[in-house]
């Protein structure tokens, strides 16, 4: 009921203004200067265990002990695409979802203005979807992909969903497909939960640069992006008190200014890198995606992930399978032990705590993990397609990152989702 609660209006409020919108753009030109669609998806999902609780991504709440809900998978969207003549354009595009923080703002994916100097060049300027996968524009569409889901181990860790800033976009043929290249400046806020505590997240700046290559039923891409956080120097978003409290431990335990360093934003700088193919010609579909993302940051630890995904059409049903992982590049660190004070049990009880609680952040953010999933997809109509999906994932122990953690594993575990959605879009 709180997830209806909150989309509903917002779809209502959207839809009003989009009946008074289009009245007065024929009023004012005698054509259609305002196109509006919808999208979304009604899921049922059930996951998580006591423990650790599935989320989609790490802005959304989460699905803890096993129970069905609602909430961790539904999406409502409305969309407004413009067009003010032959070169100028835009779109504007809410998405209502349960979120860590729910605002109008976050709902708010897109709103850009486009504009074509020439046949081969295009210009945007806005808050405009991440475009560094091959779902960038569409991730929030369930209609638009076989899965009831994108593969978390892939799309969950990257947790800028849109960007505000500027992009330019140039295309050409190339044999018998389209070739396309984009430069994009840009930066970006987020809230995502971590350990059931919100962290707010900013990225400074980020340059990134996508080639792409596509034909009737072939889609190739290529991503590269530089990232930098704000507040270099800082400690990282919710660690303050935590290294306040190292660094006053200090005075007996030496090794806790060293301990606090590694919470610090010192080197804010990341680079993420990403290649993907799809082949969809019936009753073939096969999309495959792998990532490598550079960090020297304790917190955000590096990575490479990636997924392969196989579906065979037979009439309106699809049946798939697919295979995701993400593994971390660097080996856990295991923070030195605190002082035992013979003298003072009590203090010696204290530092130990912390030196715990110090861990469990590192932890708390490192992620190894694989999962395999087979489902299906039946059309039922042209614009709505019924989902069901099953979820096997072994994640390895000190790296749940994935998930929302009460307390963090420290031996491997094995967790299994189901799913049951129900996908639709209105033009």
């Amino acid at each position: 009921m709180k997830l209806f609660q909150r989309f509903v209006p917002l779809f209502l409020f959207l839809t009003l203004l989009y009946q008074s919108s289009l009245g007065m753009a024929q009023e004012v030109s005698g054509k259609k200067m305002f196109r509006f669609s919808s999208f979304g998806t009604l899921a049922l999902t059930r996951g998580g265990d006591d423990n650790l609780g599935f989320r989609g991504d790490l802005d959304r709440e989460s699905l803890f002990d096993g129970d069905w809900s609602f909430v961790p998978d539904s999406v409502l969207g409305l969309q407004m695409d413009m067009q003010f003549g032959d070169r100028l354009g835009g779109a504007v595009q809410f998405v209502g979802k349960d979120r860590a923080e729910d605002s109008l703002k976050n709902s708010l994916e897109w709103a850009f203005l486009r504009y074509r100097l020439s046949p081969d060049w295009t210009i945007r300027a806005g808050r405009m979807g991440t475009d560094l996968f091959m779902l960038s524009d569409y991730r929030n569409v369930g209609f638009a992909y076989l899965w009831t889901r994108p593969p978390p181990e892939f799309y969950t860790p990257l947790a800028f969903a849109n960007r505000d800033g500027v992009d330019a976009i140039w295309s050409s043929h190339l044999g018998k497909g389209t070739l396309r290249a984009k430069l994009a400046i840009n930066t970006s806020q987020s809230t995502i939960s971590v350990a059931d505590t919100l962290i707010d997240l900013e990225l400074k700046m980020s340059v990134g640069a996508t080639i792409s290559w596509e034909t009737e039923h072939w889609q190739l891409k290529f991503s590269a992006s530089e990232n930098e956080f704000g507040q270099e120097g800082n400690y990282f978003p919710g660690t303050d008190p935590l290294a306040d409290a190292l660094l006053q431990a200090s005075v007996i335990w030496p090794e806790a200014t060293a301990i606090s360093e590694r919470l610090k934003i010192n080197k804010p700088k990341i680079q993420y890198y990403a290649v993907g193919a799809s082949y969809i010609a019936n009753p073939w579909h096969i999309q495959s995606e792998i990532s490598y993302f550079a960090s020297d940051m304790e917190v955000y630890p590096p990575s490479v992930n990636g997924y392969f995904s196989v579906g065979y059409q037979v009439g309106s049903v699809t049946p798939f399978i697919l295979g995701a992982f993400i593994e971390p590049r660097k080996p856990r660190k295991v923070l030195p032990e605190s002082p035992v004070l013979t003298p003072a049990p009590i203090i010696t009880e204290q530092l130990a705590f912390l030196r715990q609680t110090t861990q469990t952040v590192f932890d708390s953010t490192r992620i190894g993990q694989r999962s395999v999933s087979t489902g299906l997809r039946w059309d039922l109509r042209y614009n709505l397609a019924l989902k069901a999906q099953w979820d096997h994932s072994w994640i390895d122990g000190y790296s749940g990152g994935l998930w929302d953690i009460r307390s963090v594993p420290d031996t491997n575990q094995e967790i299994d989702t189901f799913s049951v959605n129900l996908n639709f879009v209105f033009r």
